[in-house]
């Protein structure tokens, strides 16, 4: 997703007063734009510098500076740039037949070639209470075009042919924030004044300095070179509204060594040998915080396990004709240890993973939410970072994998849900929950569960803790004037997503059976400052550390071309981090601990 917030940042077309959509075409042809894990939007008139374009944000050294920690620009980010644009309604007026073409003839033609088109509308009182069904309004203000929306296609109601647009005032307006609008008759002055662009095919890295030219003949800066991980340069007060971009070239000019990104390869995984341990996580105050067991269940678990690892391990399943034999064994002296337990509810909490692992060959050898025959499942990644520390990753971790399993039922079909991680944030105190200072995964299905939860367009993510009201739930803000403060309300209607059930789960073979079977899982592991420097591969900790202390989305898995199985995670900590914000992690052997504490939810249908 590209990134609006720089535009306004550094007058790419415009500012939060207002600004031209060819304006903006124009600097992303020059300048690119990062995506949004850099820099998220704030609705506000920021500052073209570094950090006004793509920063990270590390927790403060004492308990009293955790929040908001200290923030520091990023340097090797990706930005996606502009190859071509210009006017709908330029060119010829007649088709290679003579016929004359109407505005709408143009569009559709635009829209039908290349994809959605921009255009000017003349927001009007009854727009803005839009509800639903085909809009038709005729003014003679509609020639004073004052809001932009996409037009995304067309269609035709009852013999009337009309628009698909798409808003920006959130999902709670229109028809899930979109519109029909009837066309021709000059309707709101929709057709008057449209513009297209075409993307580059893939994004470029602001590190490169190699050059590539767009096809209006335009030298862009840099090549489509893509470096995983963080590389953060130190301000030096570059930036400004006439050089977004040109303040990390002086900054990469005077970089010292040590900012310099050195990649180290260790076994099968690579990492950043200049990323400080600290970075993204904070060790003694960690975003992960799950209820403790009570004293003696952890015990007797524990014991009850090893006892049918043991016999597991003596006589491995897969290919042995007496497996059933085994796993009666194991379940029968797993039985007794619990049995001579008191505390018999334990048998319940028991994993079932030995038992399930018999079956790991009935599911699908790879699965991966972002490649399903081909199609991208994945909802938008995350940075819980930006813009200021917050320790929300329990937040982030359930908001991805419900949005994805939502996506998954509703067949990608648009508009995609995005569950908003800012109101968990603002809402869930249960199991010790603490907003940016940590919580739990579980606390946060069940609050879901009781509450439903709106999508980001209700509430957006701000990084750190505010109130649980109506405000904190969703709000939307009216916009008096350039010299006048905008005007905050909670908005009393609005589509939600809610958990029908949640439940917890461990072990490969039970994570394998939960992903394969109904999509993305929240996962607890153990963040080392190995994992926290992860640039690419399968990462293979060589610590032992199992102690969970961050959430994570564990949405597929698969395994290398000389069989070494891993796990596909989803972090937040931006797409600068890892592999695009992703990871591959060793899987089938509790690496990191990522396989003792899982979360799954099934989203309830409110679509």
């Amino acid at each position: 997703m590209s990134l609006a917030q720089v535009l306004i940042n550094c007058h790419g077309g415009g500012t939060c007063n207002g600004g031209d959509p060819s304006k903006a075409y124009h600097y992303m042809s020059e300048k690119g734009l990062p995506e949004e894990t850099c820099q998220n939007y704030e609705a506000v008139n920021g500052e073209c510098k570094p950090m006004g374009i793509c920063e990270t944000c590390e927790p403060g050294d004492t308990p009293n500076t955790l929040l908001p920690g200290k923030c520091a620009p990023v340097a090797n980010f990706s930005r996606w740039f502009v190859e071509e644009y210009g006017l709908v309604n330029a060119g010829k007026d007649t088709d290679v037949t003579g016929r004359k073409l109407r505005l709408a003839d143009k569009i559709k033609a635009e829209i039908f070639l290349r994809g959605p088109v921009t255009c000017g509308i003349h927001a009007s009182d009854e727009f803005v209470k839009y509800r639903g069904g085909i809009f038709k309004q005729f003014t003679p203000m509609a020639w004073l075009l004052d809001h932009e929306i996409s037009l995304v296609g067309w269609g035709v109601e009852n013999g009337e042919e009309f628009w698909f647009g798409r808003n920006s005032w959130g999902t709670w307006w229109g028809e899930q924030g979109l519109f029909r609008i009837a066309m021709h008759h000059f309707n709101l002055g929709v057709e008057l004044e449209c513009s297209w662009a075409t993307p580059s095919v893939s994004p470029a890295s602001a590190a490169s300095t190699s050059m590539h030219t767009s096809k209006a003949g335009k030298t862009l800066v840099p090549g489509p070179t893509l470096l995983p991980g963080a590389w953060l340069v130190e301000a030096h007060g570059f930036g400004t509204k006439d050089s977004a971009f040109d303040a990390f070239d002086a900054n990469r000019r005077h970089a010292t060594p040590s900012t310099e990104p050195v990649l180290a390869t260790k076994g099968r995984y690579s990492v950043y040998t200049n990323v400080k341990k600290g970075t993204f996580h904070k060790y003694d105050e960690p975003c992960l915080r799950r209820q403790k067991a009570p004293a003696g269940q952890a015990d007797v678990v524990a014991k009850a396990e090893a006892t049918a690892r043991k016999v597991l391990d003596d006589a491995p399943l897969r290919g042995q004709a007496r497996a059933g034999n085994v796993l009666e064994e194991a379940e029968a002296m797993v039985r007794k240890v619990l049995d001579d337990a008191p505390l018999l509810d334990l048998k319940g909490a028991l994993s079932s993973d030995y038992e399930e692992a018999a079956m790991l060959a009935k599911y699908p050898a790879a699965w991966d939410v972002r490649n399903m025959s081909g199609v991208n499942f994945a909802t938008i990644d995350k940075n819980q970072h930006i813009p200021s520390y917050c320790g929300s990753c329990w937040a982030q971790a359930v908001t991805s994998a419900l949005s994805d399993r939502i996506n998954l039922r509703r067949n990608n079909s648009f508009p995609r849900t995005v569950v908003a991680a800012q109101a968990l944030v603002n809402c869930v105190t249960a199991n010790e929950t603490a907003g940016c200072r940590g919580g739990d995964p579980t606390a946060a299905n069940s609050w879901m569960q009781e509450n439903g939860a709106p999508d980001i367009t209700c509430q957006a993510y701000q990084s750190k803790d505010l109130t649980c009201d109506a405000m904190g739930i969703c709000e939307d803000c009216t916009f008096k004037g350039s010299h006048m403060q905008s005007v905050c309300s909670p908005v009393t209607s609005f589509p939600t997503a809610r958990v029908a059930s949640h439940g917890q789960l461990k072990g490969e073979a039970a994570m394998v059976k939960e992903i394969a079977t109904r999509g993305p899982i929240t996962c607890g592991l153990c963040v080392t400052p190995a994992f926290e420097a992860y640039a690419s591969g399968v990462f293979v900790d060589d610590s032992g550390c199992t102690e969970e202390d961050h959430a994570i989305s564990i949405a597929g898995y698969g395994v290398t071309a000389d069989g070494q199985k891993y796990w596909i995670g989803r972090n937040s900590w931006g797409t600068y981090w890892g592999e695009a914000g992703w990871f591959r992690l060793a899987r089938g052997t509790n690496n990191l601990g990522v396989e003792e504490n899982c979360d799954w939810a099934e989203p309830a249908v409110t679509w």
